[in-house]
C-alpha cells in the first residue's frame, strides 16, 4: 500500500510540474537573437512584445524590433516592422508569421528585409533582403529568445531536465525503501 501511495505522489509531482511553468502577460517583452546560418554569426538582435492571448499557449505579437549589425542608420523604433499573422507559442518558445521592414544603411540604398518564422522551427527559417536596384539576397536563419541566447544550430551538450532528475531520484528512493521494508525483521 505504501508503495502505491509513493508512486502516486511521484506521478502527481510530475503532472503538476507544468503548472509551475512560466506565466506570460500582455505587454511582456522578450529579447530575441537571430543567426545567419551561412556564417553562424549574429544576424540581428532585438525584442518582441506579447499582445493578446490568441488561445491555448498562442499569443499575438504586438511589436517586433530587430536591428541587423553594421546597419548604421537602424534603430529599434526606426523603421517600424510590419507583422503578418505574427504569433508566439509560449509552450514551445517558437514564433510564427512574417516580419518586414525597410532599412537604410546596408551600404547603399533601401533594403526590404523579410523574416519568415515557420511554426515549430527555430533553426532554418527563410529570410530575404531586396534592395532598390533589384538585387536579392536570401538565406536561412536560426533564432533564440532570452537574454543569454546561443545559436540553436551549434551543437551543445544538453543538460538533463530538472524534473527527470527529480523523478529518477524519487523512483530510486522508492525502490530502496521498498527493498528495506520487505526484509523480515527480527
Amino acid at each position: 500500500m505504501k508503495m502505491k501511495m509513493r508512486l502516486a505522489f511521484v506521478v502527481i509531482l510530475l503532472l503538476g510540474a507544468p503548472a509551475l511553468a512560466d506565466t506570460f502577460t500582455t505587454g511582456e517583452v522578450f529579447d530575441i537573437t537571430g543567426f545567419d546560418n551561412a556564417t553562424a554569426t549574429t544576424f540581428w538582435t532585438g525584442s518582441f512584445t506579447l499582445g493578446t492571448l490568441a488561445g491555448g499557449s498562442i499569443w499575438n505579437v504586438s511589436a517586433f524590433a530587430v536591428d541587423p549589425p553594421n546597419c548604421l542608420s537602424c534603430m529599434s523604433s526606426n523603421p517600424p516592422w510590419t507583422l503578418s499573422s505574427f504569433q508566439f507559442d509560449s509552450a514551445t518558445g517558437d514564433l510564427s508569421g512574417m516580419a518586414q521592414a525597410n532599412f537604410n544603411g546596408f551600404g547603399i540604398g533601401v533594403h526590404l528585409l523579410t523574416l519568415t518564422f515557420v511554426d515549430g522551427n527555430n533553426t532554418s527559417d527563410p529570410w530575404s533582403d531586396l534592395n532598390k536596384f533589384g538585387g536579392l539576397k536570401t538565406g536561412t536563419f536560426s533564432y533564440c529568445t532570452g537574454a543569454n541566447c546561443t545559436n540553436p544550430n551549434v551543437p551543445s551538450v544538453p543538460e538533463p531536465s530538472t524534473y527527470t532528475l527529480l523523478a529518477s531520484g524519487l523512483m530510486a528512493l522508492l525502490v530502496v525503501s521498498q527493498r528495506f521494508n520487505s526484509k523480515p525483521r527480527n
